[in-house]
């Protein structure tokens, strides 16, 4: 066999043994875990004003103006950023359904346990909404003091059945 032909036949058969072996090799991605370790690096020191930068192992994604797109490549986790608001979502991949029940119920405990100064707040006009939940400081909605989070899914199948869970800040 000549030179050429030993490097032809390794490149075809090593680059497919090399991908395949990678992912028996790379351990499975929590993605629920992954979500809450973005919401404790970024959405928790916003709400709490404290500045962030987002760090290296983000991929930033073509964004508008006003809002920034970050994705975690390994878990396909999404962070959006702008002025007011800090949202984490699964809109690149939805979660599998046990995903999702976790992420919800791990939604649901994160909240009260680590922001204690909000409470549960009656949502208005989103009964066609798969999932919505509202945390709030109890200040009306065009009070530049209300502050709170957000945890929804408007569609339970098909395009739009993204979780996310969206912390948002006042201007004061």
């Amino acid at each position: 066999m000549n030179r050429l032909t030993a490097i032809a036949l390794a490149v075809t058969l090593g680059l497919p043994s090399g991908y395949f072996a990678r992912g028996v090799l790379q351990p499975p991605v929590d993605r629920v875990a992954s979500a809450f370790a973005l919401i404790d690096a970024y959405c928790k020191p916003l709400f709490q004003r404290r500045e962030v930068q987002v760090g290296a192992e983000m991929v930033q994604l073509p964004y508008t103006v006003v809002v920034e797109h970050w994705a975690e490549p390994h878990s396909q986790i999404i962070m959006e950023l702008n002025q007011f608001s800090c949202e984490i979502s699964d809109s690149l991949a939805h979660f599998t359904m046990e995903e999702r029940a976790k992420f919800e119920a791990l939604a649901r405990a994160y909240t009260e346990k680590e922001f204690p100064a909000l409470a549960p707040d009656e949502p208005i006009g989103v009964d066609q909404w798969d999932l919505f939940a509202l945390w709030s400081n109890k200040y009306s909605k065009n009070d530049p003091r209300r502050r709170g989070v957000i945890l929804a899914r408007y569609q339970q199948d098909g395009p739009d059945a993204g979780t996310f869970m969206s912390v948002n800040w006042s201007a004061e």
